[in-house]
């Protein structure tokens, strides 16, 4: 924050936008002010100086409002003495998080002998602090010539696209906890876990660009529009079959409505029925034919 502080004069307006190979329009992220140096730069968001200004007000009103019922209870039960008002003074300053701009005097009525009490909130420190709001800093190791302040703060926000598909290892990848022996099956099971990750957002990405500038598939979940995951996109395939090619067959993908070609003529038939029999092509593609039989043309 001091850094920021003290940067506020070479800042300056940028508004990052981050393009994507689908979808209508470029993602806005918002209005910033920014400044950068060799290693460090600083952000000024709109939308978190709106939401801390909000937040201010909403706890300098809360204080308020204690301050006002100890003030009316001076001298009772709960507030009997100077001590007990400077201890509860100190709460509500805490709990409300005014302390670094409440300013309270407290004494005693020497006609009465009650407590008594002054307070006010201090306007320099408020203004102070609201001259930091939605600034905060980032470091990175970009030299300004190979990113500005607009392409670190792009880079930035898009972390979160990298981020989420963390979520997959407990998802559609289900990897299970396992325990590993050595730091060489650590960086294996690491690369093997980001290659599954890459295939997972490839197939996705793949898809959104063949239906770009459309957002949604029809029928990809439950017979209702979606927009393209890679899980939805694995599920719709795996009810998919494949018969594999051999030298006189291409390979093929059986439906009911249409599979088997009418230049086929191999005969359907039975696999053995014993569990060491592993089936050939052919006995695959014929079995498949059987089941799915050619649409009458």
């Amino acid at each position: 924050m001091t850094a920021a502080r003290s940067n506020l004069g070479m800042s300056s307006r940028v508004d990052p936008t981050r393009h994507r190979p689908w979808g209508p329009q470029p993602v806005q992220l918002g209005r910033f002010a920014s400044w950068r140096t060799d290693s460090t730069g600083g952000l000024e968001s709109s939308t978190r100086a709106g939401a801390a200004q909000l937040a201010r007000t909403k706890k300098l009103a809360r204080a308020s409002d204690d301050l006002g019922r100890l003030e009316r209870g001076l001298g009772g039960r709960h507030s009997p003495n100077a001590e007990a008002v400077a201890t509860k003074i100190a709460a509500i300053a805490s709990g409300r998080r005014v302390t670094s701009y409440l300013r309270a005097t407290i004494g005693t009525d020497p006609l009465t002998d009650k407590p008594t009490l002054a307070w006010h909130f201090d306007d320099g420190a408020i203004t102070a602090e609201a001259a930091t709001d939605g600034w905060y800093a980032l470091l990175t190791n970009l030299h300004p010539d190979a990113a500005d302040a607009g392409e670190v703060l792009r880079r930035y926000k898009g972390q979160e696209v990298a981020e989420r598909r963390y979520s997959n290892f407990k998802g559609p990848l289900a990897v299970a906890p396992m325990f590993l022996k050595n730091h060489r099956r650590m960086e294996a099971l690491i690369t093997v876990i980001c290659l599954a990750l890459l295939i997972f957002y490839l197939i996705e990405r793949a898809l959104r660009l063949a239906i770009a500038p459309a957002l949604v598939l029809a029928g990809l979940y439950a017979g209702r529009p979606a927009k393209p995951t890679g899980r939805l996109i694995l599920s719709a395939l795996s009810r998919l079959r494949l018969i594999p090619a051999t030298t006189d067959t291409p390979a093929v993908i059986p439906n009911r409505h249409h599979y088997k070609p009418t230049s086929c003529t191999c005969s359907a038939s039975t696999p053995p029925d014993h569990d060491d029999h592993q089936p050939d092509a052919q006995e695959i593609h014929a079995h498949a034919c059987a089941e799915y039989p050619a649409s009458a043309s």
